[in-house]
């Protein structure tokens, strides 16, 4: 696959204000792709990743999907899926962002199926990714090789949930699952008006 490692898969919508933080997050590696998937924003999400887009200090492998139309996280990502060239993929939310010790965890993907990484959250704490855990931590805390993960895409009509159903269609392959307890990602929760904190209060 080109010689990528990992392809890191961004959607992003109205999200001018954290997008470059999560942008500039991913390590700055030749064997990284980066595919930023912008969901119709109408705020200043596109200016920012342009910015992103011609810094000629990022070794980054570039992709920018600029799509007028709203259509949902679930389309946003499948549209991603269909752009990536690594080894393995992961899913990175625009309000999060990958810590130093992501490279470790990158380190760790040795032809697992799903390589699962760590959260920590806005007060400090961590959330460990276990076989016994990993149910109710489902979204995006892990690398998923990308031959694995081949066919598989979101239900584009669900509005929460998508990544849920997702992981479901993973689990029932039969992974082979490997477990870092590297703290991989700062996961912004709980965040007011992000999508996890609108399904936690059954908002619309």
């Amino acid at each position: 696959m080109d010689n990528i490692k990992l392809t890191v898969i961004i959607p992003v919508y109205n999200q001018e204000e954290l997008i470059s933080r999560a942008l500039y997050s991913v390590p700055n590696r030749e064997d990284i792709e980066v595919i930023v998937v912008n969901d119709g924003s109408v705020d200043k999400t596109e200016e920012k990743v342009k910015e992103w887009l011609v810094d000629e200090n990022i070794k980054n492998q570039k992709v920018f999907i600029n799509r007028k139309e709203n259509k949902g996280v679930s389309a946003t990502v499948n549209e991603g899926l269909e752009k990536v060239k690594g080894e393995y993929t992961v899913l990175l939310g625009s309000d999060d962002y990958l810590t130093e010790d992501f490279n470790k965890v990158i380190e760790q993907a040795a032809g697992e199926d799903l390589v699962y990484f760590d959260l920590e959250i806005n007060c400090g704490d961590v959330w460990r990714v276990t076989p016994a855990s990993k149910g109710n931590l489902c979204g995006s805390v892990k690398l998923m090789r990308t031959k694995f993960i081949e066919g598989l895409r979101n239900d584009e009509g669900m509005k929460y949930g998508e990544d849920f159903y997702f992981y479901q269609k993973l689990l029932s392959r039969n992974p082979v699952e490997k477990f870092t307890a590297i703290v991989g990602k700062h996961y912004n929760f709980p965040r007011e008006g992000s999508l996890s904190w609108q399904q936690r209060n059954h908002l619309d």
